[in-house]
């Protein structure tokens, strides 16, 4: 594990452009929601942090046939 500092919105912001193509592709919805009081920065493991994330959007488009997926923070 290596923790570090980040920036939560561009990190949010960078992992949602992954999933994009893909959720327009399935005329899907992708939203990103970073509530204004949560930290601007976050001390964690950005690596780490992504896969779970990943792992998690790749699930709900599996098993997502129309609508929307939203990942809020």
């Amino acid at each position: 594990i290596k923790n570090q500092n980040f920036n939560v919105r561009e990190f949010m912001s960078d992992l949602t452009v992954l999933f994009k193509g893909q959720c327009s592709f399935k005329d899907i919805k992708l939203i990103e929601d970073v509530h204004p009081l949560f930290p601007a920065t976050i001390f964690s493991d950005p690596k780490r942090l992504k896969q779970i994330l990943m792992n998690l959007l790749s699930n709900a488009l599996k098993f997502t046939e129309d609508g929307k997926i939203t990942v809020s923070m």
